[in-house]
């Protein structure tokens, strides 16, 4: 078998009910949500993996940096078309800015498609410790250079932050931030307070901050 058949099987198994779901999904309002719940989750796993491949092939070409972005844009294309969501940037052109500190608020699971529409190139993640033990986007977040913080330890936090940004300035790279550390789950869908390491990042390294 050649080296496509390999590849084209595995995306044929899983494309396919995935896709038959996104129409009962149309058909079905009650149970809409739950479907694309699923749907969502299961495309989150594929992309991850798909994120790991990427980490380390393009690792090997000297491009270790974009597989976050061929990563995210491969996830949005995929949530675009299962879950007919669309998202249009204003003044994406900012965010090729480099390096940067680029801060976003966080309030729901949709945020991972919209970081997959408009996260840039040559850029990584900051995101809490724990996370790289989570299965499959644990392997994706280390194998594309995402920036672990230990925010149960203070010092090995600035200790991280300070290397954080000796890094975003001799690779010339932007990190990506979620200032309030978590998701805001809130009624009134108003913003938790913000954690300073983003800024303490970017004043560290002079940097600017996109928000």
């Amino acid at each position: 078998m050649s080296v496509l058949t390999y590849v084209a099987k595995p995306i044929a198994y899983v494309s396919v009910p995935m896709y038959i779901l996104s129409k009962l999904a149309e058909a079905l309002p009650s149970a809409r949500y739950y479907i694309r719940l699923g749907l969502f989750l299961s495309g989150l796993g594929i992309c991850s993996i798909w994120g790991v491949l990427c980490g380390v092939g393009m690792s090997l070409t000297g491009q270790r940096l974009n597989a976050p972005y061929v990563t995210a844009r491969t996830f949005y294309a995929l949530s675009k078309r299962l879950l007919g969501i669309r998202i249009e940037i204003e003044g994406e052109e900012h965010l090729e800015n480099r390096p940067a500190v680029i801060i976003a608020n966080h309030q729901s699971m949709l945020d991972i498609i919209m970081l997959g529409r408009v996260f840039p190139q040559r850029a990584s993640i900051l995101a809490k410790k724990e996370l790289q033990w989570t299965p499959a986007l644990g392997q994706f977040m280390q194998a594309t250079g995402t920036i672990f913080i230990d925010r149960g330890n203070n010092a090995q936090a600035v200790r991280s932050l300070t290397a954080a940004g000796e890094t975003l300035k001799s690779r010339n790279q932007s990190v990506w931030i979620f200032p309030e550390g978590t998701r805001s789950m809130r009624q009134h869908h108003d913003m938790l307070p913000f954690k300073k390491g983003a800024f303490h990042l970017a004043i560290n390294a002079q940097v600017p901050v996109i928000q």
